[in-house]
């Protein structure tokens, strides 16, 4: 990366909204990426597999703003000119204060709606290669399962051999899936899904 690009870095609390208990992530990015780059970001670090639609609702903050912003590739879908580009948009543009929040949605069937907030503007420490995942808890939940409801309902299934649900939702589910596991030091931030 570009010494401009580390300037500054971000750290950012990524929580799927309606998880119980809460999955998350804590990741350090370059404060001068896209959108479209924070969407891959975050794929890595939760977990996902980068193969549905995705949106950034950004939220206006401040004197200045005047409208809520929308960005990613669900223009592909509609034409609808208030969804901008995510490749050309800067997270730095938006996220200039502790406790923004921006929202993130992924795959617009299932509705994987994620809450990220600004935690800290840091300088980069030396030695250091960004992006970074931090921290976070519980693994994510698999592709396609219906959504966060549908998902937290199948944990139940799993988790009492006796329930009515419980051989069918084992077929779906990986039979290593463990919803507690999740290790930072697993997460691995690849140029290779940078489409």
């Amino acid at each position: 990366m570009a010494t401009k690009e580390l300037d500054r870095i971000l750290q950012l609390k990524i929580t799927l909204l309606g998880s119980k208990p809460p999955i998350w992530r804590r990741i350090q990015i370059p404060a001068n990426i896209s959108f479209h780059q924070l969407h891959n970001y975050i794929q890595f670090a939760m977990g996902w597999e980068n193969c549905h639609l995705y949106g950034f609702r950004v939220m206006p903050t401040g004197k200045k703003a005047v409208e809520t912003s929308y960005y990613g590739n669900v223009g592909i879908l509609i034409d609808d000119e208030s969804v901008k580009s995510p490749k050309s948009a800067k997270v730095a543009d938006y996220l200039t204060l502790a406790k923004q929040e921006i929202l993130y949605c992924y795959d617009f069937g299932d509705d994987w709606m994620h809450k990220i907030v600004l935690e800290e503007i840091l300088a980069p420490a030396s030695g250091k290669k960004y992006p970074l995942c931090l921290d976070g808890k519980r693994a994510c939940p698999p592709e396609d399962c219906g959504g966060v409801y549908a998902y937290q309902e199948a944990l139940e299934a799993i988790s009492d051999p006796e329930h009515p649900d419980y051989e069918d939702v084992i077929e779906w589910f990986d039979e290593d899936f463990d919803p507690e596991d999740f290790d930072p030091k697993d997460v691995v931030f690849s140029e290779l899904r940078m489409r």
